[in-house]
């Protein structure tokens, strides 16, 4: 999970600059698919109420 989380955040910067080519990197290429994955799991959903 962590590695995941720190390679998607290396990669950021290369996809807001437009660089980021699919295919270069295996390693790269798995983050970006799973990209989206991984926020649904992390995020809460606003509905969902937690007490502390």
């Amino acid at each position: 999970m962590r590695k995941l989380m720190t390679r998607l955040e290396e990669l950021q910067l290369f996809i807001d600059l437009g660089e980021y080519r699919p295919g270069e990197n295996i390693d790269n290429d798995r983050a970006m698919q799973m990209r989206d994955s991984l926020k649904a799991w992390l995020c809460q959903p606003v509905a969902q109420y937690s007490s502390f």
